[in-house]
């Protein structure tokens, strides 16, 4: 389940990261405010919850419930992760620049 998880939160990171950025580039404000950042942490944290709940039940042979309960603490701990390291990486290299620029 590790190596199958960290599979999946690979590949949607690259993908959720490449469409976020498409997203803010198109928007009016290049800013990276806050409520951006938070809007960013929850838009990637909570497909994966999903996700993991579904693999958790299926692959432990759980109840749903079950699989929400032991994925919440996982899911909370990166979810603040996510935050605080774009908010890192905002603050070292600015915001990523797109191949069209």
């Amino acid at each position: 389940m590790a190596v199958t998880g960290s599979v999946v939160a690979v590949l949607w990171n690259w993908l959720f990261n490449y469409w976020f950025e498409m997203w803010e580039f198109a928007q009016a404000s290049k800013h990276r405010t806050v409520l951006r950042r938070v809007m960013h942490a929850l838009g990637f944290e909570m497909p994966l919850l999903l996700l993991f709940v579904i693999l958790f039940a299926w692959w432990f042979d759980i109840s749903y419930t079950q699989a929400f309960a032991m994925d919440i603490a996982m899911t909370v701990f990166f979810l603040f992760g996510t935050f605080v390291f774009t908010w890192i990486f905002d603050l070292l290299f600015d915001q990523p620049k797109l191949n069209n620029e």
